[in-house]
């Protein structure tokens, strides 16, 4: 898929008008931006468009799968990743690339999305199956395959205690390195690390795999 494109997958916003449109830019009627701005700052709001739509191309992949790891559910991980960009967007002129890199920042956000979205759920479904739309590349099977085993790892994520399955989701679905989880988490590089290995001991044990079954799941500094 190329890198310039958001996945199959990639949310819109509640009114079904996608965040970017064509020719990569922002639809400033879905995200409520419906005012015309005074000429002075037109070249400045332009300018931000711009960049939020690098961002927003750069990052979506990674907030979505991070939502889908969470929820392990497609609509609620599109309506939260909506949210995510839309909240992302309402902040944008804020954000300090030299206080924190564009991922970090991004998941921060979906973090706490996340956490409104299990307050107003109150519930966890831990048989929460997931309805992705098919990879026209792959086959039935290897599709079926693909989906039974991020329903699985979804579902395991959800009985584990919730710093390891958070360290878990940012680290390998946001796929965000050692420090940028600490950040996000704040907590120590360190003490990442240990709730990633000890995350990854639980994952075997809930799924009831052999130690070697996830060894390329690989701890990237």
């Amino acid at each position: 898929m190329p890198p310039d494109s958001p996945p199959a997958q990639a949310p819109k916003p509640d009114s079904g008008t996608p965040i970017v449109g064509d020719a990569g830019r922002i639809d400033r009627h879905a995200v409520g931006i419906n005012h015309r701005p005074p000429p002075e700052t037109a070249y400045a709001l332009h300018e931000r468009e711009r960049s939020f739509t690098a961002v927003y191309q750069q990052h979506v992949e990674r907030i979505y799968r991070y939502h889908l790891a969470r929820t392990g559910s497609v609509d609620d991980a599109q309506d939260l990743t909506a949210e995510t960009f839309h909240a992302a967007l309402e902040s944008f002129a804020a954000f300090d690339p030299a206080l924190g890199c564009a991922a970090a920042w991004l998941t921060g956000i979906a973090q706490h999305k996340l956490m409104d979205h299990f307050r107003r759920s109150r519930r966890f479904d831990s048989n929460a199956m997931i309805e992705d739309q098919p990879d026209r590349a792959a086959s039935t099977e290897e599709t079926g395959a693909k989906h039974m085993q991020m329903a699985q790892v979804s579902a395991a994520l959800l009985r584990l205690p919730s710093a390891r399955a958070e360290a878990l989701s940012l680290h390998f679905f946001a796929g965000l390195s050692v420090s940028e989880t600490a950040q996000v988490m704040r907590r120590s590089d360190e003490a990442v690390k240990k709730l990633i290995h000890r995350g990854l001991a639980d994952l075997r044990r809930v799924l009831d795999l052999p130690p070697a079954a996830m060894t390329s799941m690989e701890v990237t500094e």
